[in-house]
């Protein structure tokens, strides 16, 4: 629909959709690469972020009274690896 939309020039400022291809992530992924701007509904079961989701040392986590936590650590170094989508 994206692509016959804009093959015939059509003039619109975003894409909106129910929750059935709210939760289609190939589509949603593809309106994305094509440079769209959507709003999808989702399942209440489903989890989203609003910034890229990534690991953090626990170290550098503040606890509830606003203090760096001190844990001991468990190895000298450490290498993280992030996977770009899942």
């Amino acid at each position: 629909m994206v692509h016959q939309a804009r093959e015939q020039n059509l003039d619109y400022g975003w894409i909106g959709m129910d929750s059935l291809y709210g939760t289609n992530i190939k589509l949603t992924n593809a309106l994305e690469d094509l440079g769209e701007k959507f709003m999808g509904d989702v399942h209440r079961t489903v989890k989203i972020w609003d910034t890229c989701p990534g690991l953090k040392s626990l170290i550098q986590m503040p606890n509830p009274e606003g203090k760096d936590c001190k844990l001991p650590r468990q190895a000298d170094s450490f290498k993280l690896e992030y996977c770009d989508g899942v």
